[in-house]
């Protein structure tokens, strides 16, 4: 009989432990993504979600402390338009509950000016897309994380490339976008610090070997180019 009580005692408390071990606190998180055929983003939405997907399925099969949590996503449609989305964030955060942080961003502008809220909604930010360079953006970014090297790490290495192999004398060509008109700001700080000459900064036009054949006219060998994925091509051909 004794023993029969301990097998049920063992039995018992195995029971209560599986059903503790599948107890998992929400985390309550804002997920603000572009949604719909107006925002052009629909390849990169469409991406992130499947990879979110995988990270939460991931997620469930962890061990504690990570197991013991589960991310509840809300999502918000950005429509890369920042006003819409401080509002959409506002709407969120007044009907609740409450959220832990922000995920996403895709465009730099809402991204922005999301990131500038963050301290007086107690909240972070967690984004692939890194702000703009410069002292002052990272006094006001500061409770954004990114998973990705900001404009600010990508003109220092291109900065210690060019000090490796002793290159002095540069051309940039940018294309004129804000962020990355504010990479090239950063990027010709950096360069005058460290004593490498700007021969000319150009920038992309609608005849965009125009801008490149400019610096080859003034002998540039070494061009710092500054542009969106799709216009790579072009200025590679030229």
């Amino acid at each position: 009989m004794e023993r029969s009580g301990r097998s049920l005692l063992l039995l018992c408390w195995l029971t209560v432990s599986l059903v503790t071990a599948q107890v998992r606190h929400p985390l309550p998180v804002l997920w603000m993504m572009p949604v719909g055929s107006g925002s052009g983003r629909e390849n990169l939405t469409a991406g992130v979600t499947a990879a979110v997907t995988l990270a939460l399925k991931d997620l469930t099969t962890r061990a504690a402390p990570l197991g013991n949590y589960e991310i509840q996503l809300q999502l918000l449609d950005s429509q890369c338009d920042p006003a819409q989305s401080l509002k959409a964030l506002f709407d969120a955060m007044w009907a609740g509950p409450k959220y832990l942080m922000v995920f996403g961003g895709v465009c730099p502008s809402v991204t922005s000016l999301i990131a500038r809220s963050l301290p007086a909604l107690n909240l972070v930010q967690v984004s692939f897309d890194a702000p703009p360079p410069g002292p002052a953006n990272r006094k006001w970014y500061g409770n954004l994380f990114s998973t990705m090297p900001s404009d600010r790490a990508v003109n220092q290495a291109a900065v210690k490339l060019l000090q490796r192999h002793k290159w002095t004398r540069v051309g940039i060509v940018t294309q004129e976008t804000p962020r990355l008109l504010q990479m090239k700001k950063d990027l010709m700080r950096q360069l005058l610090k460290a004593d490498v000459q700007t021969v000319s900064t150009e920038s992309l036009s609608d005849d965009v070997c125009s801008s490149v054949k400019t610096l080859k006219d003034r002998d540039v060998r070494i061009i710092i180019g500054q542009f969106e994925e799709d216009s790579a091509s072009e200025v590679f051909c030229c």
